[in-house]
């Protein structure tokens, strides 16, 4: 057995070996040239730096602000360096700083130094090569173009207060500390990012070079690479830690949007602009993780609550560095950038003035609902960069309206690092006030409506441009008279309510879908021409209004009653806003449109002589209360002859196949065709065979039909007149309705009958 002290003994020879054999291996690697720094590897990056006579005041702002040591000890960073040019023109346009660089207080010079420097290191083609999936391959399609074009620099916001005024309803908005009752300290999440351009980001993107000088006023060179204002003509400088590039401007601070509104710009303030966007339900969630993990409260001492910002009702975060759809993404910050749209006080207190406020609008502006704040602003806002092509071509902003802009209004463009932002003398008017529903959003007494739209989430619909729509606006008095519609506060302070109906002497909700229903069916998609006795116009529900322009009325097809489905008949006539719209008339309407929900079973079944032909041609199935000859839902347009007619023709000694052909000659496939002109005329495809046809377009006979304002004419083989249909109410223009759902107001209009003295197989046959 082997002592303790043997064992020990042999240890010890043991270590000493293995330590002689690995200083003698470090040795010989040392002297192998592939573990040697390249000769043209000169260096660190300060080291680099500072011995670049050109980049002299850079290298003393690096001394001055303790950089030096971090840029040649530890990290991988890339550095754009101001020349020592670049640096005599920005000292001469700061004044205040005496032409010394060392004069700038020391928090500002780590700011400037910081956003100089991007983390890790970018070769040129790296600095081109990026998109949110990583590396580009141009093999691969969809992978294959640098939309990357931002990049992380080293700098990075404290933690940032916000003094707020918290109500009893916990409803928070952002104010200043004067009248505020709490505070947030909101943490900062992210470092800010710098924007790179190059050729090849204006070409994918469908942009020009001259987008790089209405922001950055000077021309873009295609064989540079830009930072942001500054140009770098010449390749990266490698250094053992990184890459440096000299550039030749002192780069612009990146503010963000919330920075940029803060301050005052070209002599002006958009304070107010900033202010609206804060008391629009700022959303301060707490970071307990973040919370914990300062230094404070990790030494146990005293420290503030963190809070992660953020605006839901609004497109982006105006303080929040990363962007995208996801900003817990880093990665999609690369790529996406926001605009913002921003007027100066004075704008923005013209549109209130102008269109928001005084009669018969809004009173004053404490009046203006939330909803038409937010409106305002995300009008202002867009999820893309703006730039001169786009607002040349028009964009979208964020409220979905397609925006263009005249560029005298423009006082001043700036690039920020979470957005590209353009300073405005005059403010955006949202399409919602310009068009239909610009009553609903500016007048009081239409509260119910408003919410009713914006729970539907239809205004984009009602607000599209290049439409010609009348919207038939019942007030807030009338409903609430009759019950049709309630709107429910559950909880004002934070927008919350519900929809009810009186119906049948019960309240019950109204969902979604339905209420969605009912406002579609208020709204023609055309207005009026006022030539016909009677018009008949398609509703965004694939319904039809019917306007008498004798009685000057509007009907849904039925008559329209008091109270929700209610039996008694009220006679309404619209009255037209005085409000200019453009994309087509608003009225003041107190009553709701009432489809009829006749089926064409139930309507075909009130003509006894030709519903007993179709018994008797066997095209009907009473179990399932169907023709087996119809398509459910189709388009229809039938001609029924009066029982006399139909005595006088003889079909009642047909035969079955022959039967069979003559009903189907007075149904046309695929149209409903209404006496008031609105259907041009033609040769038209009815549900009778064509037997003697020899080109399949031909397999069905048709019937030449001429329409006008009050009437339908059939014409003959030769179109002479056959029959004339004079518009008659209660024989012409009998609509037929399909069940869409079960929903009270699921039926669609999809037919139209007409009662005709004659029978129409005669102008089928000569035809």
């Amino acid at each position: 057995m082997r002592s303790f002290a043997n064992i020990m003994l042999i240890r010890y020879v043991f270590s000493l070996s293995v330590l002689s054999f690995l200083f003698s291996g470090c040795a010989k690697l040392e002297d192998q040239d592939k573990y040697q720094n390249p000769d043209w590897l000169k260096g660190k990056l300060f080291t680099q730096i500072s011995a670049n006579e050109n980049l002299s005041v850079f290298a003393s702002l690096l001394e001055y602000t303790g950089y030096d040591t971090v840029l040649d000890l530890t990290g991988s960073f890339t550095v754009f360096a101001p020349d020592n040019q670049a640096f005599e023109t920005w000292l001469s346009a700061h004044p205040e700083f005496g032409g010394d660089i060392s004069n700038l207080p020391l928090k500002e010079a780590e700011a400037m130094v910081q956003y100089h420097i991007l983390q890790n290191r970018w070769s040129r083609k790296q600095l081109q090569s990026l998109d949110i999936q990583g590396w580009i391959n141009r093999d691969v399609p969809g992978r294959d173009k640098p939309y990357g074009y931002k990049r992380q620099t080293i700098f990075q916001n404290p933690d940032q207060k916000y003094w707020i005024n918290q109500t009893a309803g916990n409803i928070i908005t952002i104010v200043d500390s004067t009248r505020s009752n709490d505070y947030r300290t909101v943490y900062s999440a992210s470092r800010k990012y710098m924007p790179l351009f190059f050729t090849e980001y204006f070409e994918i993107n469908d942009l020009n070079t001259s987008d790089y000088d209405f922001y950055f006023n000077r021309s873009f060179d295609g064989n540079a690479i830009f930072i942001a204002n500054a140009k770098s003509m010449q390749d990266e400088i490698p250094a053992e830690n990184g890459f440096i590039y000299i550039v030749d401007q002192v780069i612009n601070p990146p503010l963000n949007a919330e920075e940029y509104m803060e301050i005052d710009h070209s002599g002006t303030s958009s304070s107010d602009f900033l202010e609206m966007i804060y008391g629009l339900g700022p959303n301060f969630r707490y970071n307990e993780i973040a919370t914990l993990d300062q230094p404070e409260a990790l030494a146990g001492g005293t420290f503030d609550s963190l809070f992660n910002l953020s605006y839901p009702l609004l497109p982006f975060n105006v303080h929040e560095e990363r962007t995208g759809s996801n900003t817990n993404d880093p990665n999609l910050t690369v790529r996406y950038q926001n605009g913002l749209l921003v007027p100066t006080n004075q704008a923005l207190d013209q549109l209130i003035d102008d269109v928001i406020t005084g009669d018969p609008h809004w009173p004053v502006w404490s009046d203006v609902p939330n909803e038409v704040r937010r409106i305002i602003v995300k009008a202002h806002m867009s999820e893309s960069p703006i730039y001169r092509t786009n607002i040349q071509e028009g964009f979208l902003n964020g409220s979905d309206d397609k925006i263009t802009l005249d560029e005298s209004e423009i006082r001043e463009t700036y690039y920020g690092s979470n957005a590209s932002i353009l300073l405005l003398d005059a403010a955006i008017v949202p399409r919602a006030f310009t068009s239909i529903t610009g009553p609903v959003y500016l007048r009081p007494g239409f509260e119910t409506m408003l919410y009713a739209i914006e729970y539907s989430q239809i205004l984009p619909g009602l607000k599209r441009a290049e439409e010609n729509y009348a919207f038939f606006v019942p007030s807030d008095e009338f409903m609430q008279e009759d019950s049709s519609l309630l709107l429910i506060w559950a909880d004002r302070e934070h927008t919350s309510y519900s929809f009810r109906v009186l119906e049948n002497e019960a309240v019950r909700g109204v969902g979604r879908s339905e209420l969605t229903q009912r406002i579609m069916n208020q709204v023609a998609t055309s207005t009026s021409t006022g030539m016909a006795r009677r018009e008949f116009i398609e509703n965004l529900a694939n319904n039809f209004l019917v306007f008498d322009n004798e009685l000057q009325t509007v009907t849904g097809g039925m008559k329209n009653t008091w109270g929700y489905g209610g039996d008694s008949g009220i006679h309404v006539e619209p009255v037209l806003f005085e409000e200019p719209t453009d994309n087509g008339q608003a009225y003041r309407f107190d009553g709701w449109f009432t489809t009829p929900k006749r089926t064409i079973w139930q309507v075909i079944s009130g003509y006894s002589g030709f519903r007993q032909l179709i018994d008797d041609a066997g095209l009907s199935d009473p179990r399932y209360f169907r023709f087996n000859f119809l398509k459910e839902g189709e388009f229809y347009t039938i001609f029924i002859p009066t029982d006399e007619a139909l005595a006088n023709s003889g079909a009642d000694t047909m035969s079955i196949p022959d039967l069979q052909q003559f009903i189907k000659g007075h149904f046309i496939r695929g149209k409903r065709i209404w006496t008031d002109g609105s259907v041009p005329g033609g040769d038209f495809e009815t549900l009778r065979i064509n037997e003697d046809a020899i080109e399949i377009g031909d397999r069905f006979s048709r019937l030449s039909i001429e329409t006008g304002y009050d009437y339908i004419r059939i014409l003959d083989k030769d179109h002479n007149l056959y029959y004339h249909i004079e518009e008659i109410p209660g024989t012409t223009n009998i609509m037929i309705a399909t069940q869409k759902g079960s929903g009270p107001l699921d039926y669609k209009i999809t037919g139209v009958v007409h009662s005709i003295d004659t029978v129409l197989h005669k102008a089928l046959e000569s035809r």
